[in-house]
């Protein structure tokens, strides 16, 4: 039986984490892939200027995109789908 549950909240899981495509922009078209969170509860603050600071010097793989600057451009895009100007996030 506890195989049984813990099968099926895993299928529950990834079905909604599958539920929606990543997509991309509006700040920067191609990269930094977002997901839409519906209802979110936390209010970005108008007028408010981001800052943030992201460790993008190492990467592992030199043939591959580096995982530090994709999460730059996922802050990036996250902001401006939620209607945060580009002037007001670092770029």
């Amino acid at each position: 039986m506890k195989k049984r549950v813990c099968v099926i909240g895993g299928l529950l899981i990834c079905s909604f984490s599958m539920a929606d495509e990543p997509s991309f922009g509006p700040i920067i078209d191609g990269y930094g892939p977002t997901y839409p969170i519906p209802g979110r509860d936390v209010p970005l603050v108008d007028d408010f200027s981001y800052k943030a600071v992201f460790d993008a010097a190492e990467y592992r793989d030199e043939n591959a995109l580096n995982t530090g600057l994709i999460s730059v451009a996922r802050f990036l895009n996250m902001h401006g789908r939620n209607g945060v100007p580009a002037t007001r996030t670092p770029a």
